[in-house]
């Protein structure tokens, strides 16, 4: 096992459960966005109005190949899985988390998060988000080897429930 790749929507809490993980197996950790920004020396928002998103995916995909090379754990963006050379990758590697929540949960996050501009996300309403969580559920499930389900939990219970999950497995 290389690292932990954790998928799931956007506002499912990668990025934070990543981090405690990391943290808790004393390994780095690798927030994709972030890398992606870094490459491109662009904003999410910035590589969506400029050059598209299929740049995006690419970029993306390269910098998953990258980063599942190392020993760490991987937060994901929350639509990795809708690009096919970024899927049939995850479906390859293990293990790979994801962190499901309710429409309700993850629409109220995003709504609420001042730090994350989402170009996908920006402006939708709750049906929309949850149509398009709809269309996302069943690729998280084709690449996932664990799922949890991340509603009414506190990140410290996320982490510990991972732990036991990846228990044996070699980082």
């Amino acid at each position: 096992m290389s690292g932990i790749i954790l998928v799931g929507f956007m506002g499912s809490g990668k990025s934070t459960v990543g981090k405690q993980l990391a943290e808790a197996l004393h390994c780095e950790f690798i927030e994709m966005d972030q890398e992606i920004e870094r490459k491109t020396n662009q904003t999410i928002p910035e590589i969506f109005a400029s050059k598209g998103e299929i740049f995006f995916r690419e970029t993306e995909y390269q910098v998953l190949t990258e980063s599942i090379q190392k020993k760490a754990v991987v937060a994901t963006g929350g639509g990795v899985v809708t690009f096919d050379k970024s899927k049939a990758l995850l479906k390859r590697e293990s293990p790979v988390i994801y962190l499901k929540g309710h429409v309700d949960t993850l629409f109220s996050r995003i709504v609420n998060d001042q730090h994350n501009k989402r170009p996908l996300a920006t402006a939708k309403t709750k049906q929309e988000i949850a149509e398009m969580m709809s269309q996302r559920e069943t690729l998280y499930e084709e690449v996932a080897t664990h799922t949890i389900v991340i509603d009414d939990l506190p990140v410290s219970d996320i982490v510990s429930i991972i732990m036991k999950e990846i228990k044996g497995m070699r980082l």
